[in-house]
């Protein structure tokens, strides 16, 4: 994150000034943009990568666990035959078409790399094309960056190799390589099925001695257990990665030696969360205990007065782990409380 402006009186540098800057472009990004316009906010939305990055990097062909009503934006309704859970293809497709719909206007490939305040507003630094760094304030900052937008990455040496990856990549041609999958949530399982349906030689490493059964689509099971018992996945339980070095990785088990194994490919679904890079820069209260950004529930707005979340990045929203669905409504809640 960048350091502090030059001066903290923003108007006196001409710098462009809205009523409300959003930060993100996700689903429930692009729901609070549909209130926004509609209330007629002069508003700036910065998207870091393309519309909707986040479903972007899904599996390719992954169903939504969630029916399409509860997946719409605005009043743009989502009607994919038949009505059943969405495919991440279908659901890109119908965000495209929603936003062009009602309107909403998205810089994308603009990364937010500086949030300041002073007492009256927030500066937010991004980039711009050829390297170029755009400036803008606002008395109101909304970040709808996902709860699920950085991977959580194991901080050991080599997994930054271009043959190491932190979301399934199914294009990939995988016929008779040997591919390791560390994780054991629903994108590593669906990994592995779809590994094994390209005819891989699947290696699956889980620091658990059992599957969180309870935790994964229960359609993927069945799949996985068959693929198992016909030895078509080699699993080693009670394990995570210590290193990798080009084609080796090792292995450190649980109370027994160590394993160094060979891959062509690593995928590390080892789970998501967000980036709270942005809100720390604007020195944004944080929870000790739990290292989350303290907020009112009832308005959405941290601690540091003026700034709001929206969307996942909540984690837990009234009693229940945030997700599309249950925080799709956030743009309303924020709408009503704007400085």
């Amino acid at each position: 994150m960048s350091s502090a402006p030059r001066s903290d009186n923003f108007r006196l540098r001409k710098i462009p000034r809205y009523d409300l800057i959003l930060i993100g472009a996700g689903p429930c990004g692009l729901a609070a943009a549909s209130e926004f316009k509609h209330a007629g906010l002069n508003y700036l939305h910065l998207e870091s990568g393309q519309l909707a990055q986040t479903v972007y990097n899904f599996p390719t062909n992954i169903r939504l666990f969630s029916h399409p009503r509860y997946l719409e934006i605005g009043n743009v309704g989502f009607y994919p035959e038949p009505y059943e859970p969405p495919t991440r293809e279908q659901y890109l497709e119908y965000l495209n078409k929603a936003s062009s719909r009602l309107g909403l206007v998205v810089k994308q490939h603009s990364k937010v790399v500086g949030l300041t305040s002073n007492d009256k507003d927030h500066l937010v630094r991004y980039t711009k094309k050829r390297g170029k760094i755009g400036e803008a304030c606002a008395p109101n900052i909304v970040v709808a960056s996902g709860g699920y937008y950085a991977p959580q990455l194991l901080g050991i040496p080599g997994e930054d190799q271009p043959n190491v990856y932190h979301y399934f990549r199914s294009e990939l041609p995988f016929h008779n390589e040997r591919v390791l999958v560390v994780g054991g949530r629903n994108s590593a399982i669906e990994a592995v099925i779809t590994l094994v349906e390209k005819k891989a030689e699947v290696i699956h490493s889980y620091r658990g001695a059992r599957l969180p059964r309870k935790k994964i689509k229960p359609w993927l099971l069945p799949i996985f257990d068959k693929a198992r018992k016909r030895g078509l996945i080699r699993t080693f339980y009670r394990t995570v990665p210590r290193s990798i070095h080009n084609k080796q990785v090792k292995l450190k088990s649980d109370g027994k030696k160590n394993t160094t194994i060979d891959v062509d490919r690593v995928f590390l679904l080892t789970g998501y969360g967000p980036d709270y890079a942005t809100l720390k820069s604007a020195s944004v209260p944080f929870n000790k205990r739990n290292q989350r950004p303290l907020f009112n529930p009832k308005t959405l707005e941290t601690k540091k007065s003026g700034i709001f979340l929206c969307g996942t990045i909540v984690l837990k929203w009234q009693g229940e782990k945030a997700s599309i669905d249950n925080t799709r409504g956030h743009g309303k809640i924020i709408l009503n409380n704007l400085r």
